[in-house]
Formats: structure tokens, sequence, C-alpha cells
């Protein structure tokens, strides 16, 4: 599955290989990339192999070396790569199923995705420091 890039860092390595906004990352080093917790993982690495779809359909490929977890500089229209995961169990203790009627349409999605758990971890570890 290929992401498509929303943005590109000035002065980065990715702009200096010529990868632009609209461009599709496919793969860091044989990996596909579906989610931003394998971009990230993959992007730590010192040596990378990354192959990417321009906007046009193009497919290249580009070898970096970088200092290890240093960014090649891409941006992505949202943090986690893609929509929303919502939770499709239908447990008799979810919290969701028992919030009253007319709240704010927000507080009744159920969220399923591990990946901001894993995110807020992160951030709430990098404000510690």
């Amino acid at each position: 599955m290929a992401v498509e890039i929303f943005g590109v860092d000035k002065n980065s390595l990715a702009e200096r290989a010529g990868i632009k906004p609209h461009d599709k990352l496919v793969s860091i080093n044989g990996h596909d990339i579906t989610d931003i917790l394998d971009f990230r993982f993959y992007e730590t690495n010192t040596h990378l192999h990354v192959v990417y779809e321009t906007a046009e359909g193009e497919r290249r490929e580009e070898k970096f070396v970088k200092p290890q977890y240093g960014a090649l500089g891409l941006a992505f229209e949202t943090y986690l790569m893609d929509r929303q995961r919502s939770c499709r169990n239908k447990c008799v203790f979810c919290f969701i199923d028992q919030l009253p009627p007319g709240m704010r349409e927000t507080l009744y999605f159920k969220d399923d995705d591990d990946r901001l758990s894993f995110f807020v971890r992160q951030l709430h570890h990098a404000d510690e420091h």
C-alpha cells in the first residue's frame, strides 16, 4: 500500500532527492509502509532504500545514508496516514455504549486504534524529558 506524501521539508534529504508532495511512499528497505508506526520505525535506520511513486505514477528508488534517527523530511496528511479505526466489538461493558444520548458526537466514536495509544505514550514520555 503506497501512502501519499503531503509535504516535504525544505533542504531535507527527501527534497534533495527530488521527492515531492503528492508522490507516494511505497517502502523503506523492502518493508511496505502502511502507517506512521512503520514509517517511524524504518526511518530510524542509517542506510535507507526508499521506493516511491511520483504523482505521475513513475516508480523511483533512492538510497540515503543518514544519522540514526535522522529524519527524511516527509510529512503526511494525517499523523496516522489513514482514517481512524472504530471498534466493531459489541462488549456489554463498553463505556461508549453506556453514554447518555445527546452528548457531543465525537464522544460516541469507539476508538479501536492502538496506534493512538502508542503515540500518546510516546508524546507523554517526550514531554517528561
